[in-house]
């Protein structure tokens, strides 16, 4: 057995404090860069916080998708 079978993905817990920081923090991303839209998301794709204009998103879609986009360009770099 490898080691990446004995991974085990945990879930991401926050507190009240960690999380009011992380919507400070993508608050003021917004606001510096302009973005329409902003998620901080698990890397397995659960949205955690999003900020702006979202009406019509599919969220847990895009989640997804950028999470697996993540795992896959960390998994190329390391080989």
């Amino acid at each position: 057995m490898d080691q990446s079978e004995l991974y085990v993905e945990q879930p991401l817990v926050l507190t009240e404090d960690i999380y009011n920081g992380v919507a400070q923090i993508l608050d003021d991303l917004q606001a510096k860069t302009g973005a329409k839209m902003i998620i901080f998301c698990e890397t397995n794709g659960y949205p955690v916080v999003n900020k702006g204009e979202i009406k019509g998103v599919d969220l847990q879609t895009i989640s997804t998708l950028a999470a697996n986009n993540f795992s896959a360009t960390a998994k190329m770099a390391s080989m």
